[in-house]
């Protein structure tokens, strides 16, 4: 009997088995590092039942036997085309709302969210990818918090709701600025629309 078997948190190694079962150190078994591998994917996947195979049942095959190279390297490519389980509620939003922001225009906003009142926010580009920030606070010292999950959904939603142009003009009227670059408006035209020559061609 292996000392601890059953025991909670219990977890077979090489070297134990190889005692256990009278194995010589040349037997093929699996290292402790697939194994080790093996249970971190176990635990960093979603269970899909990917090609009939469900986590569940690629671990039970494993349990309370010698675990051979080859069965450790069979289940560790099954366990490898299961997905990845994601723990950023934002790239949750992300996975199933692929292009959210598509077609706001780089700008900052302000939209009437139900029992908030006026909320300030800003679409804005580094690096290549798009991301939208709650503003709070006044313009030059604006504290940015990033929304995710459902609500970043809502508040892109609002935006679209509303009308980009519309949204970004409200922004320029709070404070008496460019809606999208915030630069002060000298031109009466410009004070009519809430944003500047330059950006109003953007909507």
């Amino acid at each position: 009997m292996i000392e601890g078997k059953g025991q909670p948190g219990w977890r077979p190694t090489a070297k134990g088995m190889i005692m256990a079962y009278g194995l010589t150190a040349t037997s093929k078994i699996a290292s402790d590092k697939q194994l080790a591998f093996v249970r971190d994917l176990s635990t960093d996947r979603v269970d899909t039942g990917i090609n009939g195979e469900t986590i569940e049942t690629i671990m039970n095959v494993l349990e309370g036997k010698i675990v051979t190279s080859s069965e450790a390297s069979s289940a560790i490519t099954d366990l490898l085309k299961q997905p990845k389980v994601i723990k950023d509620a934002d790239k949750i939003v992300k996975s199933v709302a692929p292009g959210l922001l598509d077609g706001l225009p780089l700008s900052n906003y302000a939209v009437e969210i139900a029992g908030e009142g006026l909320v300030f926010l800003k679409i804005a580009e580094f690096k290549g990818t798009i991301y939208l920030r709650q503003l709070v606070g006044a313009p030059g010292d604006f504290k940015k918090i990033k929304p995710v999950g459902a609500r970043r959904v809502m508040l892109a939603e609002a935006i679209k709701a509303v009308g980009p142009k519309i949204a970004a003009a409200r922004y320029g009227a709070e404070f008496t600025v460019c809606g999208a670059c915030n630069s002060p408006l000298t031109d009466e035209l410009s004070r009519q629309r809430r944003i500047g020559p330059v950006c109003y061609d953007k909507f």
